[in-house]
């Protein structure tokens, strides 16, 4: 079975002038360190008063194009998403059926 994949930057929804394990990395980190002030603000910094809009300003400069996409670059990704959703959705079921026989037998 060819397996499709989603890659924004090939769309030009993410920078592309950076790895994106790189950027999934960041992200990552970024994300936990902001789970962890949120579940504990004592280890933040004081003084923010919307740390989500600090967040959105942090993704938005890690992951954000110099350059906005437009639609058809958004509608090309959005075709491409739906594919794999479409791609695991028909997956699923052959797995499950197999553990089932299995189980059974």
């Amino acid at each position: 079975m060819q397996r499709c994949h989603a890659d924004p930057a090939r769309n030009g929804l993410i920078r592309h002038d950076r790895p994106l394990s790189g950027q999934a990395y960041a992200m990552h980190a970024v994300l936990t360190g902001f789970g962890t002030a949120m579940t504990d603000p004592a280890t933040g910094p004081l003084g923010v008063d919307d740390p989500g809009e600090a967040l959105a300003d942090v993704v938005a400069q890690l992951l954000e194009p110099p350059v906005a996409p437009g639609e058809r670059a958004v509608a090309a990704a959005a075709g491409d998403t739906v594919a794999v959703f479409r791609e695991t959705r028909d997956a699923v079921p052959d797995p499950i059926e197999r553990s089932q026989v299995s189980a059974e037998a």
